[in-house]
């Protein structure tokens, strides 16, 4: 319940009394305990930056979060990326700059994620304790769900678990669940569509600030409400925080890379407060409607060539658009991959779920719309009576306009912002509502195996003192192949398995 009831109701540190549900996460350390370090190598620095598991320093407790970072002030954001070495880091992630500040502090990835996490964890319980007494939290269990992204290697997860234990959390009372199936567990829990069936597919968009990731689910049973997981999850580096860098791109191009440049270094509270703008304004209620934003600007001269006059700069709603229609192209791709995957299993899509900050844009739901109900999109959602004949039902539906077509719907649930938060708190206290889930790799173990002339070289082959037998070495065996439905509660083992390495 803790990000979801007790922010509610609490004050995030730093946040001049702000209510919102959110946190920024981003954090610096206290300039002034800059550690030996502060000359080290940049490249050794990058490498203990991709490097997740590099031996961690001394443990910082200046360091300020969230709302607590200043304007301008140099500070640490995007940590997460950084703990999936398989993910390539967007452009505009300074890799060196991070990899630097961090080696001042003697902090690798994982120790930078676990400072930030304990912060959080000292809030929180702080806040509990505030609403609840000292005595109920002594003789009350937690438990802690912790969100990853859809597309996270294995890999990444463990060295997120290995932040939350360094940050005080018992590893023993950890569950980790995708943040696309939280999403689904708050939002099918909460909406409910009354016009889903028994076989329906939906398909869950969690965007975020920098992800967006994506699972689709087959229903299973409606009551109790249960789902089996029909496509593989996936997802991309496409969230809202790139319209921020669109938009610092746009703006630089309009007043000059110089002024800008200046801007940037000699007022850097004046961007922020233009930025802030962006994010409050021009994100949440930009839509099909021809308004055009005033964006507050200090600092930049009036220019008509720039659109700036009297301290704001005019972003037209074409302008807009444009820095919004890169970033939403991607996340259509994402949704109609999917959508084009369940199909291609002759299924049908009843549902789009559209969760996370980006998700409750408006702009993004009226594209997402108009794209899978209109005209890029028709034959996916005729009623066909027979799946063997779907090129035939396409050609039927381009001649007879009369065919009825079935919608779509495309649902915001409220508090999409918050949907991953509150999912983990129902998924901790009710149990997963996802009966079988899609493996995202191959699973196997390297092992030996029993010498056969007829496979094997004989150049390969070793006498096994303890079996006695002639056997050959670094052999696969594999226990699962990708995209193979899965139980949690189904054990998975190999009965050919003679013995591993």
């Amino acid at each position: 319940m803790f990000f979801t009831e007790t922010n509610k109701q609490s004050r995030w540190p730093g946040g001049n009394g702000s209510t919102s549900e959110k946190v920024p996460s981003e954090f610096t350390y206290d300039m002034g305990r800059i550690a030996e370090t502060d000359s080290a190598d940049t490249s050794d620095a990058l490498i203990a930056l991709t490097s997740p598991f590099a031996p961690s320093g001394e443990s910082l407790k200046d360091l300020r979060w969230g709302y607590e970072v200043r304007p301008g002030e140099q500070s640490v954001k995007c940590i997460k990326l950084f703990l999936d070495c398989n993910q390539s880091i967007p452009k505009f992630v300074k890799q060196l700059d991070n990899a630097v500040y961090l080696r001042k502090y003697r902090r690798d990835v994982v120790g930078a994620a676990a400072d930030f996490l304990h912060k959080v964890y000292e809030h929180t319980f702080e806040t509990l304790r505030k609403r609840y007494g000292e005595a109920f939290m002594r003789s009350t269990s937690v438990h802690f769900v912790l969100t990853v992204p859809a597309m996270w290697s294995d890999a990444a997860k463990d060295a997120t678990k290995e932040a939350a234990c360094r940050a005080g959390i018992n590893g023993d009372d950890i569950t980790m669940i995708s943040e696309p199936e939280a999403a689904a567990v708050y939002t099918l829990k909460v909406v409910q569509p009354n016009h889903l069936k028994v076989g329906d597919n939906i398909v869950v968009c969690d965007a975020g600030g920098g992800t967006v990731d994506l699972i689709s689910y087959r229903i299973a049973h409606l009551s109790p409400l249960a789902v089996e997981e029909s496509q593989v999850g996936k997802g991309g580096l496409c969230g809202s925080v790139f319209l921020n860098y669109g938009f610092e791109e746009h703006v630089k191009s309009r007043v000059g890379a110089t002024k800008f440049q200046r801007l940037q270094r000699q007022n850097p509270a004046a961007w922020e407060t233009a930025l802030r703008h962006f994010e409050d304004y021009v994100k949440r209620n930009l839509n099909d409607r021809p308004e055009d934003f005033n964006i507050p600007l200090y600092g930049i001269p009036d220019s008509d060539t720039a659109g700036v006059a009297k301290g704001y700069l005019k972003l037209s709603h074409a302008q807009a658009k444009a820095i919004f229609e890169p970033v939403v192209k991607q996340i259509l791709d994402l949704i109609h991959d999917q959508v084009s995957a369940i199909h291609a299993g002759s299924g049908l899509v009843s549902a789009i779920l559209l969760v996370g900050g980006f998700g409750q844009s408006n702009y993004l739901h009226a594209r997402v719309k108009s794209h899978f109900n209109g005209l890029n999109f028709p034959p996916a959602y005729s009623e066909i009576s027979n799946p063997d004949t779907i090129a035939d039902s396409i050609n039927d539906l381009a001649i007879n306009t009369n065919r009825p077509n079935r919608i779509v719907e495309v649902v915001q649930p409220i508090n999409a912002w918050t949907a991953v938060a509150r999912g983990a708190v129902m998924r901790g206290l009710q149990g997963s509502i996802a009966l079988v889930r899609m493996t995202r790799y191959h699973y196997g173990i390297k092992a030996s195996a029993i010498f056969d002339p007829t496979e094997h070289m004989l150049v390969d082959r070793f006498w096994d003192p303890i079996t006695e037998t002639f056997r050959v070495g670094n052999r696969m065996v594999w226990y699962l192949a990708r995209g193979v439905a899965v139980s949690d509660e189904e054990a998975i083992s190999h009965s050919s398995l003679d013995r591993s390495l």
